[in-house]
């Protein structure tokens, strides 16, 4: 960012310009945070819709190292419920990001 602005169709989040996103409402794990922030490591807030879409790559299966236990993934990896994946969600790499803040 310079002077805390960045260029169209990128947002500002903590002094970095990261990459917008949009998803399905059925990958989303709820609404963005009041200041358009998602709590959840690997998701980001879809402005559009005010909902926290997943960032990380979960068309790859290599990323992916098995179904979320109790909602929960091991240190590294964030639960992504993936259409046609395990009902219980994913557990999708944090390390797949590419230029988008997570």
């Amino acid at each position: 960012a310079v002077n805390n602005y960045c260029p169209v169709g990128m947002l500002l989040d903590g002094g970095s310009c990261c990459q917008a996103v949009a998803c399905e409402a059925a990958l989303s794990n709820g609404p963005c945070a009041s200041d358009s922030k998602c709590p959840t490591p690997g998701y980001v807030c879809d402005l559009r819709d005010n909902q926290c879409c997943p960032v990380v790559d979960y068309f790859d299966p290599e990323n992916i190292i098995g179904p979320a236990v109790g909602g929960l993934c091991p240190l590294g990896y964030v639960m992504v419920l993936i259409p046609g994946g395990d009902p219980d969600g994913d557990c999708v790499s944090l390390q797949t990001v590419p230029g988008v803040c997570a």
